[in-house]
């Protein structure tokens, strides 16, 4: 028996970006690393207590660390936790974040390539042409591609207010960085998604990082959106 093909149909590429550098689109994960800690010396954090969420003595930008600090705020009383004035807290919040400058990093893309399908034409032992459609298998290869990530990062630690104010001691309660790898370079839109990631944690010792991981429709972000 003799085959020959005669005719090779269109080819489709496709490629498609898999890892955690993706935010925004539905369908598609945000992941935040959690990491907190707690003093084993001292009391934990009361249920329904009062807070003062602090300002840092520098900001690039006052607005953005306002906007930063109100979002706090909502999560406390999402967590039952009362905000309040400095002199009446029970405890004050600190926080920080940032972004750093980016960096670039090669990732391993996978390209799919269908198998189409090719007609060839056969003889059997009497000499009779046919033709046949038969369909190719698929095939998927890695093709390394550079991209630009930024680390982001969100620190929260709360301490004791009234140790503080009697004594200037800093007794620190719970202390949480949560962080994230990614391609979004704004730290206004990023940092609702570490804020969500270190919230489910709120006043708990994690025990290690742990990693998390938001859609853009998840009611822990935008439930407490302003």
């Amino acid at each position: 028996m003799g085959i020959r093909v005669k005719r090779a149909f269109g080819i489709v590429l496709a490629a498609v970006f898999m890892g955690a550098f993706v935010l925004g689109c539905a369908g598609q994960y945000f992941q935040v690393r959690v990491n907190g800690f707690t003093d084993p010396e001292l009391a934990g954090i009361e249920a329904g207590s009062s807070v003062f969420v602090t300002r840092p003595a520098r900001a690039a930008n006052p607005l953005l660390q306002k906007e930063i600090r109100y979002r706090l705020e909502r999560h406390l009383r999402a967590k039952g936790m009362r905000v309040v004035s400095h002199e009446e807290a029970d405890y004050f919040l600190n926080f920080g974040y940032g972004i750093g400058t980016g960096r670039a990093v090669t990732v391993m893309l996978p390209y799919f390539e269908p198998g189409g399908r090719v007609r060839v034409e056969t003889h059997d032992s009497t000499g009779t042409w046919t033709y046949k459609d038969v369909q190719l298998p698929d095939t998927t290869y890695y093709v390394p591609e550079q991209r630009t990530v930024y680390d982001r990062w969100l620190t929260i630690s709360v301490i004791d207010a009234r140790v503080y104010r009697q004594s200037g001691k800093v007794n620190t309660l719970w202390f949480c960085e949560a962080s994230s790898i990614g391609g979004a370079r704004d730290i206004r839109e990023v940092v609702k998604y570490l804020m969500a990631g270190a919230f489910e944690h709120f006043g708990l010792s994690t025990g290690r990082s742990v990693d998390m991981y938001f859609s853009a429709a998840d009611e822990r972000v935008t439930g407490l959106a302003p």
